[in-house]
């Protein structure tokens, strides 16, 4: 009987520190897995500040992209009125060199002298000629710009 207690008490000491290192094993496995879930949590929190900062910056794209989408309205809006305006410059222009025209049609048809007895309707005709073909340059350039805007 006392040796059949010596091997059970030999036999429990030894179930007792295989508990024990198992326990500690188990213990170690533990710690490492706190620290793992620690080093996820940072991760996931890092993970999380990068999707911010995405959400941010694609919000700031739109933005930019809408102020651009603006812009290129405003432009267009701009160019659309720069060509009515060059229409009229050159329907103003049209009207001034055939105001010129009848200007020196109207010249023509009177002669008058100076003092010297010199034709000064050739020199008058001559300004209103000078004038009606500047005014036929404007025209021509009024058109030009018009069609290289268009």
């Amino acid at each position: 009987m006392i040796e059949r207690l010596q091997s059970d008490s030999t036999n429990s000491v030894a179930s007792m520190n295989q508990g024990r290192e198992l326990a500690q094993e188990v213990a170690v496995q533990a710690e490492e897995a706190g620290e793992l879930l620690a080093t996820i949590s940072e991760e996931i929190a890092r993970i999380t500040e990068m999707s911010t900062q995405i959400a941010s910056a694609a919000e700031e794209r739109g933005v930019f992209s809408e102020e651009v989408n603006c812009n290129i309205v405003q432009i267009n809006d701009k160019t659309i009125q720069t060509a009515t305006g060059a229409d009229q410059l050159t329907q103003a222009a049209h009207s001034v060199a055939q105001m010129a025209t009848e200007l020196n049609e109207l010249i023509a048809q009177f002669r008058v002298a100076d003092e010297g007895g010199q034709d000064l309707n050739r020199a008058t005709g001559e300004v209103a000629w000078a004038v009606r073909e500047n005014l036929q340059k404007d025209v021509h350039r009024c058109a030009s710009s018009k069609n290289r805007a268009g």
